[in-house]
């Protein structure tokens, strides 16, 4: 849904780039770029979301085997390395006057930039990302034996008193775990491979950076967060722990 929002941004933006002032040759070489990107893009983008929806409801196999094909199909488009020194090229330039075009040159180039990796490790990654997916959304935990479904555990912790029903309920969450665990270390790995090989520590910073965020920074936003919330919190945590030991029949912590 981001890559669609992207997609339609850019192809709104580009009737507005031109109108501002006399555009270098660069930003009329940048436009052309970015209408050709859209058409291409934006039906492969479409597709994916639909075949998500399909595969997020239906649980189906075939589902997300078209989810996983279009996925990669669009990250293809990405990794172009031609397009993306292209995009770099524009990027160092200078000449890229307009602050819309500038805008979107910049979003797109981070998207590319993403992208540019070994089209086996590519195609690893996207089909980890979609198994992953379906793992977790198919699976079912069990108690006392019997499959149940998400909403049969969220209304168990929503109006269930025992506390033996309530753990029952609560690790019936978690079994999804085992089931998962090695292909989320496996693309954990896999994300780590790609980041230090386009110059990142780890997948964690790559992401943030790519998103505009510096990790430094927001860590330090956090810390100075968690400084100034923890005392109010640890109050109203107290008297949320005595109202719960109460309904519950328990001690308080």
């Amino acid at each position: 849904m981001k890559k669609l929002i992207l997609s339609i941004v850019l192809e709104t933006g580009i009737m507005w780039a031109s109108g501002c002032h006399q555009p270098t040759q660069e930003e009329i070489q940048l436009e052309q770029f970015l209408i050709d990107h859209v058409a291409k893009v934006k039906p492969l983008q479409k597709q994916a979301g639909l075949a998500w929806w399909a595969a997020a409801t239906t649980g189906k196999t075939e589902d997300y085997d078209k989810q996983s094909r279009l996925e990669l199909q669009i990250r293809q488009v990405y990794s172009n390395p031609q397009d993306y020194a292209y995009l770099d090229q524009w990027k160092k330039s200078g000449q890229i006057k307009n602050l819309l075009l500038a805008r979107q040159l910049d979003q797109v180039h981070r998207a590319y930039l993403a992208n540019q990796m070994d089209k086996d490790l590519m195609k690893q990654m996207v089909e980890l990302d979609t198994e992953i997916q379906k793992k977790f959304s198919t699976f079912r935990g069990e108690i006392d034996g019997k499959k149940v479904s998400d909403n049969d555990i969220r209304e168990i912790l929503k109006t269930e008193t025992d506390s033996a029903k309530r753990q029952k309920a609560w690790q019936a969450a978690k079994q999804v775990a085992p089931t998962i665990a090695d292909d989320v270390i496996r693309l954990v790995k896999l994300r780590n491979q790609v980041a230090r090989k386009l110059g990142f520590p780890n997948y964690h910073t790559f992401s943030l950076t790519l998103s505009e965020l510096d990790p430094k920074e927001l860590d330090a936003i956090f810390a100075e967060l968690d400084h100034l919330t923890a005392e109010p919190f640890a109050k109203v945590k107290a008297d949320a722990d005595r109202r719960l030991a109460k309904r519950y029949a328990i001690l308080p912590p």
